[in-house]
């Protein structure tokens, strides 16, 4: 699931660890931008992509999913839902699927 959610999403691994869930609201009306998430080439990363093993081929992140930019957001502007490190992407899906049902979250 995340490698789906990072080619998707095409988040650089030296943009962030993709760790954990987090789910907000917002307190106050917002004014942002919505688009579609282009592709991205990262290259260098080996097999366990922080491990590096010599030349590796450049790794496609596809892009794809939906994006939301807020200029200006923060935390005053929000209440976590679920704060991070709730829900770890690692975790299986069956049992994030199982979180996101019980708090009526999905």
């Amino acid at each position: 699931m995340l490698d789906c959610i990072r080619r998707r999403n095409a988040v650089l691994h030296n943009w962030n660890g993709l760790n954990s869930l987090v789910i907000i609201r917002l307190r106050q009306d917002v004014v942002g931008f919505v688009g579609g998430i282009g592709p991205q080439t990262e290259k260098g990363y080996a097999e366990q992509y922080m491990k590096r093993r010599g030349y590796t081929p450049p790794i496609q992140l596809w892009g794809g999913a939906s994006q939301v930019y807020l200029p200006g957001l923060t935390r005053l502007h929000v209440e976590e839902i679920v704060p991070s490190a709730t829900v770890l992407v690692r975790d299986p899906v069956p049992d994030i699927v199982a979180f996101l049902e019980e708090y009526d979250l999905v």
